[in-house]
């Protein structure tokens, strides 16, 4: 049960410090272009990313008195991958391009043409950003 605990503990670890990474570093391996001066990057600030992972690393630790622990600490890992949501917007001279994904692992890329075109998927909180950032 101790390693367990341990190996959860480490994955929560590594989960969270996917957001310590430099943002021209997270800016180049999501639009894949080597000049970031056109990418507009927007995520989480690294103390929401910090607090989550604080809330996962105790109910990791409290897990084994009560069933409703388990299920807030796979509620806090869910949060905790949800909060690395990143969305790279690159502005060339002849369009935008909207690329999302998790951390610096592009996922989904989008050309936009009218404001509403690309899909935001689950970010509640980065949606006016990321509309701002393009109509910018």
């Amino acid at each position: 049960m101790k390693k367990k605990k341990i190996v959860i503990g480490l994955l929560i670890l590594l989960i969270a410090s996917s957001s310590l990474i430099n943002e021209d570093f997270a800016k180049f391996m999501l639009s894949g272009q080597s000049g970031s001066y056109n990418v507009i990057l927007v995520r989480h600030s690294f103390l929401t990313v910090l607090s989550i992972s604080i809330i996962a690393m105790v109910f990791n630790l409290i897990s084994e008195r009560r069933m409703l622990y388990k299920y807030l600490l796979g509620t806090s890992i869910l949060l905790l991958v949800i909060s690395l949501k990143t969305f790279a917007i690159v502005k060339n001279s002849n369009n935008t391009t909207v690329v999302s994904g998790f951390s610096i692992f592009p996922i989904y890329n989008c050309e936009v043409i009218n404001t509403g075109d690309c899909k935001m998927g689950f970010c509640f909180f980065l949606k006016d950003e990321v509309k701002k950032a393009i109509e910018d």
